[in-house]
């Protein structure tokens, strides 16, 4: 029912799907583009459903129902003293990413946010995204933040949303996205590099409705040895390959796009 409203009573952002759905695929048929939609707005509501629940669901529930396979990659960086950068997309479900403390206390979890004008809205999310003991970090204080983490008695490893679009003027690259010429963040990698970071890539795996898989994959051990654009070109090129392998799962209703190229740039 909630499917039905979101898709064909208020199509949420419809025209924004369809033509990033397009430009994305051109190869595709639009028989084949029509499903990745239907699709999409099937997990989005799911998707929605499973952040709030996140507020409720018990640690041995979440911990079924998102699985870190490998959490002791993370343990064996910590071992080594070493801090850790993971990036993630909007893929699967993104905010249960926040459940990984369950899985280990070798190490602190932190993230950046960017602060919501909504206060209703920004509580909340930040309360979703903390539940379970990660430390939530406002992009407007990152190095700070960041700087108060390193203090403390155990490694860290700092996640970062890192797909989303960004304001004209924070643009310094550009990368071939799914088709297409998109502006992208480099704060996370700047980052990375100014602290000598392991960086990771977070694949997030839907296996059934409602449960996933969540595997690090290294980008790198030694971050200063490779460009900041290198970095974030490994960075999109898995993402890329998650989408194009089950492409309902990402968030097609974001204004991803919305700045162009400039021949000069």
């Amino acid at each position: 029912m909630l499917y039905f409203i979101v898709r064909y009573i208020v199509r949420y952002r419809l025209n924004v799907i369809k033509e990033n759905i397009a430009r994305s695929f051109p190869e595709m048929s639009v028989k084949e583009r029509a499903l990745i939609v239907d699709n999409f707005y099937r997990h989005f509501v799911r998707q929605t459903i499973e952040s709030l629940h996140f507020l409720f669901i018990s640690p041995e529930s979440i911990k079924r129902k998102f699985v870190f396979d490998n959490i002791e990659l993370l343990e064996n960086y910590a071992a080594q003293g070493r801090n850790m950068t993971a990036v993630i997309g909007h893929y699967g479900n993104w905010d249960w990413m926040a459940s990984v403390p369950l899985w280990s206390d070798k190490f602190i979890v932190g993230t950046l946010y960017k602060r919501i004008n909504n206060k209703f809205f920004n509580n909340l999310f930040l309360k979703i995204r903390s539940r379970f003991g990660v430390n939530c970090i406002d992009m407007k204080q990152a190095l700070r933040g960041l700087i108060e983490l390193n203090k403390k008695d155990k490694p860290n490893i700092i996640a970062y949303i890192a797909d989303q679009s960004t304001p004209r003027r924070n643009v310094h690259y550009w990368v071939d996205f799914l088709n297409q010429d998109t502006a992208v963040q480099s704060g996370w990698a700047t980052i990375a590099r100014k602290f000598d970071t392991v960086v990771l890539y977070l694949k997030i795996q839907p296996i059934a409705k409602g449960y996933y898989t969540a595997h690090f994959e290294v980008i790198t051990e030694s971050p200063n040895l490779i460009t900041e654009e290198d970095l974030i070109k490994a960075y999109f090129a898995k993402l890329e390959r998650d989408i194009r392998e089950k492409p309902e799962y990402w968030l097609w209703s974001h204004k991803r796009w919305k700045h162009k190229k400039i021949e000069s740039q």
